[in-house]
């Protein structure tokens, strides 16, 4: 995690897809991220899935954007680790899914239904240090920004 983190320095104000973008410079393979409701279609707030030329993280665009953050973090994580968690979806978010992936294409696929395992709470982890991260210096450059403003 904190190889990541030194490899790959998190930036103030914080975009989640440039942060991608390094990531999946870093790493070598590309990043795709998607918004989807994903209480209309079956799926968790966060899931993610590898194809053969690059991996997708959907994550939930009903959700503040702090909320997003945090699940695309945690998915991120999860490509990051080499997590891998089978799982059968409904036949909603199969139906969604198979267009955006195409037949036999998908290699990997995870989504989150429990924090129980090793590997969630991995997960949780890696998203809540980024966002605590990002907290420490939005408030340094608050800082930064009000002492310049008034001489101090």
């Amino acid at each position: 995690m904190e190889a990541l983190l030194a490899a790959v320095p998190v930036r103030v104000p914080f975009d989640p897809a440039e942060f991608c973008q390094r990531v999946a410079a870093w790493r070598g393979r590309p990043i795709r991220l998607k918004a989807v409701d994903t209480v209309a279609v079956g799926l968790p707030s966060g899931t993610f899935y590898e194809q053969d030329a690059a991996d997708t993280i959907l994550y939930d665009e009903t959700t503040t954007f702090h909320h997003q953050c945090a699940i695309i973090l945690h998915e991120l994580w999860h490509l990051v680790a080499g997590h891998y968690s089978e799982r059968t979806v409904g036949e909603d978010a199969a139906e969604f899914l198979l267009p955006l992936i195409g037949r036999g294409q998908l290699r990997r696929w995870a989504a989150r239904d429990s924090y129980a395992a090793t590997e969630e709470r991995e997960a949780e982890r890696f998203a809540r240090r980024v966002l605590e991260i990002i907290g420490r210096r939005q408030g340094s450059a608050l800082a930064d920004r009000l002492g310049e403003t008034f001489g101090e």
